[in-house]
């Protein structure tokens, strides 16, 4: 029956294609109407990034967006020099303006990777226990600048051995740190042509420690975050100055910077500092260095913290926080393991098995986080609920009741794209840096314009009083001279007292007199404001 409604949906699409001027091949038909898929339009005339991001996506779910930004993205450089220079000339004395207004944006775009930004495109479905969702980042000429700072090039979690069983959250992240050594050079030479390489060897010969300096620290500032996260038994913690208190589960924690030891050697983190002080104790046990607190000042740390140690494997170079001996001794026996159990598999099932980033939650931690803002809800103040609306914006997860599966998500970098594929609580799930965070984005906006707004009418107000200053002052010095009793704008200009004075927001100036008993200068800009100036 599928077979025989799939034939006469396609008979019936060719038939109604015969009129047209330019006919699609049977197979072209084929894929584009189907009797179980949504109509697309002709691939002629589909964005040219279409098809680079759908086939990445899933159609016919709970959401699907989609948008080809063309070359704004290549012109957000020169609309933002425009904006600038309009904004200087508003205040021309303004020297900061000034500044501003002559800096390089089109080239600063161009190093930062934006105007690479090409097409945007997202997916979400529910499967029975979690939304399936997708976000495509598509930079068809490649990633450099941010885009480059989570990595790129894809690669196995190796440490997700590190994960016993029973962990409640795990992530793994690529941090690709010396792409900024990259952004400093190549944006002092924007801003600087032929002499940004000084500008940059300034930026980077700056110490970054006793021994390194800041070129040198991003240089080996490429690294994977990993971090480890197990809740325990809950405890009351009081609210200060208040009856209220909070059931908050004690945690134990592993977060290592893999081949970052030198922080400590290099004297980044002044730990052999502390421990010359007496406020840390160092030992060489198994041929690692580990850092523990002293007596001392273990007793004046939170229990959570007490047993916390910092640990340097001279071999890997690898530099670990855990926060007690048993959890590390956990961690690293390889007796459990995280990715054995058939929770952590049925997050991650149909998940891409390597990438830039892994992140691992289970239901406990979503349902912990939910309960503490809703105890949070119960102690503010009625008149402060409203700020919650934008926490459940960012983070839709907080407006859910319950969460019922394990969740992961996982960020991969390829050459033309960045692509996230996650099975998450909400329909946002790994897109809630891209969906949510556009809405709060919009929102602080929609915020800032009134204030930009009030700026910018200042900012004219008080350019427009210069010129009325200028205006007056001119004129009393003309009369001063020529024993006249007054003297109009035109006249000014055309003893070349000054120059003609380009309106700020449609004035005009044409009519102004400056008498010598003195008097009020006043213009009405174009928005109907009245603007004096007293002599």
């Amino acid at each position: 029956m599928k077979v025989a409604i799939a034939s006469l949906t396609l008979l019936a699409a060719l038939l109604a294609l015969t009129g047209c001027e330019q006919k699609p091949s049977a197979s072209e038909a084929s894929a584009e109407t189907s009797a179980d898929s949504f109509p697309l339009i002709p691939k002629k005339d589909r964005a040219a990034s279409f098809d680079a991001v759908a086939r990445r996506l899933d159609l016919g779910g709970d959401s699907f967006y989609f948008a080809d930004f063309g070359t704004s993205f290549q012109q957000l450089g020169q609309k933002l020099g425009s904006f600038m220079q309009g904004i200087q000339g508003a205040d021309p004395t303004n020297m900061q303006f000034a500044v501003a207004s002559m800096l390089p944006y089109e080239q600063l775009v161009d190093v930062l990777g934006v105007s690479d930004l090409s097409a945007l495109g997202m997916s979400s479905y529910y499967d029975g226990s979690l939304y399936r969702s997708k976000c495509v980042v598509y930079l068809p000429d490649g990633l450099h600048g941010l885009f480059t700072l989570i990595g790129t090039e894809p690669g196995p979690f190796d440490a997700l051995a590190l994960a016993p069983a029973g962990t409640d959250v795990f992530f793994s992240q690529q941090i690709h740190g010396s792409a900024i050594k990259q952004i400093i050079l190549d944006g002092a030479e924007a801003i600087m042509p032929g002499n940004g390489d000084k500008m940059a060897a300034g930026l980077l010969a700056k110490p970054a420690g006793p021994v390194l300096t800041v070129g040198e620290a991003l240089d080996k500032a490429d690294t994977t975050l990993t971090a480890i996260v197990r809740l325990g038994e809950t405890r009351e913690i009081a609210v200060p100055d208040s009856e209220a208190s909070f059931s908050v589960p004690r945690a134990q924690f592993l977060v290592r910077l893999s081949g970052q030891g030198w922080l400590i050697t290099d004297g980044i983190f002044p730990v052999e500092m502390w421990v010359s002080e007496g406020a840390m104790t160092r030992t060489e046990e198994d041929g690692q260095v580990i850092y523990r607190q002293s007596e001392e000042a273990a007793a004046g740390t939170p229990s959570d913290f007490a047993q916390a140690q910092i640990i340097l494997d001279p071999a890997t170079g690898d530099l670990t926080l855990v926060s007690d001996e048993a959890f590390w001794q956990e961690c690293t026996s390889g007796k459990t393991s995280l990715a054995d159990s058939p929770r952590y598999q049925a997050a991650v099932k149909g998940l891409p098995t390597e990438g830039n980033s892994l992140t691992y939650v289970s239901k406990e931690t979503f349902n912990t986080l939910i309960g503490l803002y809703k105890q949070a809800q119960e102690t503010v103040p009625p008149q402060m609920a409203g700020i919650f609306t934008m926490y459940e914006l960012y983070l839709p997860i907080l407006s859910l009741d319950k969460v019922e599966a394990d969740a992961a998500s996982v960020i991969t970098v390829d050459a033309t794209s960045i692509f996230s594929d996650s099975r998450w609580p909400t329909s946002s799930g790994s897109m809630t840096g891209g969906s949510s965070g556009v809405v709060v984005t919009g929102l602080l906006a929609a915020m800032a314009i009134p204030a930009f707004n009030k700026v910018r009418a200042e900012s004219r107000e008080k350019t427009i009083t210069n010129n009325l200053r200028l205006v007056a002052s001119a004129g009393q010095q003309y009369i001063l001279e020529n024993g006249e009793p007054q003297v109009g704008y035109d006249k000014l200009v055309q003893e070349e007292y000054f120059h003609p004075i380009q309106p700020v927001n449609g004035e005009s100036y044409d009519d102004l007199v400056v008498r010598e008993e003195g008097g009020i200068l006043e213009v009405t800009t174009a928005s109907g404001e009245t603007v004096s100036f007293e002599y």
